[in-house]
């Protein structure tokens, strides 16, 4: 999951790399992403 890592100025590169900027202000999406994923795998099924 790529979650904030779009093209700026610079364009996009991979994380290891010295001209990553990382996105702070998405690390609310990103952990609402998982938090919700969490949640629908934990979700109580109807027994099937």
């Amino acid at each position: 999951v790529n979650i904030g890592n779009g093209i700026g100025s610079q364009g996009g590169c991979m994380v290891h790399n010295a001209g990553y900027d990382f996105n702070d202000a998405v690390l609310s999406t990103g952990a609402t992403y998982w938090v919700k994923l969490a949640q629908a795998w934990l979700a109580p099924t109807d027994g099937a």
